[in-house]
């Protein structure tokens, strides 16, 4: 179980303020989200769908019309940038070798 990092809960609180404000937002998307904004642990099942959102998601995250398109809500909901970091497989360092 791993517990989302404050970023993560905020990004997820964001997006439930502008799904609330526009709609148009499965209500699913938004309990997610409220889960991520308490900072609830999260069981390997649930990093691993999210590892595959952020992986396959290619919405439109620029504005429409003057307010923010759904896909941009809908990523924020899922903890946006920091939840794609955080969850991003870590690079281990490698020590050189001495010649």
């Amino acid at each position: 179980m791993r517990k989302p990092p404050i970023k993560v809960s905020s990004t997820a609180r964001k997006g439930i303020a502008l799904a609330l404000m526009y709609g148009g937002i499965p209500e699913r998307y938004i309990r997610r989200a409220r889960g991520l904004d308490l900072r609830e642990p999260l069981d390997a099942e649930a990093l691993a769908r999210m590892r595959a959102f952020f992986q396959n998601y290619n919405e439109d995250l620029e504005p429409q019309e003057g307010k923010p398109s759904t896909g941009y809500i809908v990523y924020c909901l899922w903890g946006g940038d920091a939840a794609k970091e955080w969850l991003a497989p870590k690079k281990r360092k490698r020590k050189k070798q001495a010649d």
